[in-house]
């Protein structure tokens, strides 16, 4: 420091460590669930920044309010990639009760990350399996083949919607063609809109 008649002396030393608390993890993933417990995957912090992680801790809400507190789950302490929370060990609810859970991490310094950006799920299975998808003879034509399906009406929670795949048979990976509404159980595969000639010498496969 200085001022008109000169500088002052030097300050005491100071220790400055190049580190800093880790880089905050991803958000949580959905996995699967049952009646009784719900998996979730995990994917490491990016960065430590300079000192390692030693560890990572897990929040999860009350349930059902996107306001209410989180509190730490003592089940998950080390860094794995799946973590599945039970009724009994961590104190789930019902099903179909909404969740919120977030992710940090903590290095060896005691310094946490950020939390991670928060999981909303619901404590319910994935919907069931579409049992199988059906050719229209009545609706399709030389150009178009239109195939139907048995909509999901009875589900843990309500579905959202389905997702339709298709290939020629030519040994080639199913592509989406179509994604559609839950109250819709129906697609015509026009061979104008997708750009392909229907070859009725093949297996179309959906």
């Amino acid at each position: 420091m200085a001022n008109i008649n000169g500088w002052s002396d030097f300050s005491d030393e100071s220790y400055i460590f190049a580190f800093s608390s880790p880089e905050r993890p991803p958000a949580p993933t959905f996995v699967s669930a049952d009646s009784t417990s719900v998996t979730l995957g995990f994917l490491p912090s990016r960065n430590d920044f300079g000192i390692r992680v030693v560890g990572y801790e897990l929040y999860i809400d009350e349930g059902d309010n996107t306001l209410s507190q989180f509190r730490k789950l003592s089940s998950y302490s080390v860094f794995k990639k799946l973590h599945t929370l039970t009724v009994v060990n961590d104190g789930l609810g019902a099903l179909k009760t909404l969740y919120r859970v977030k992710l940090r991490a903590v290095n060896e310094r005691g310094m946490y990350s950020e939390f991670s950006n928060e999981l909303l799920f619901y404590f319910a299975p994935l919907p069931s399996q579409v049992a199988s998808i059906r050719k229209n003879p009545l609706k399709s034509s030389s150009d178009s083949i239109a195939v139907e399906w048995d909509m999901i009406k009875f589900d843990t929670i309500p579905v959202l919607g389905y997702k339709l795949y298709a290939n020629t048979g030519r040994n080639e990976p199913l592509r989406l063609v179509y994604e559609s509404e839950a109250q819709i159980s129906e697609f015509l595969y026009d061979s104008n809109a997708n750009g392909e000639r229907i070859d009725y010498q093949l297996v179309y496969r959906f």
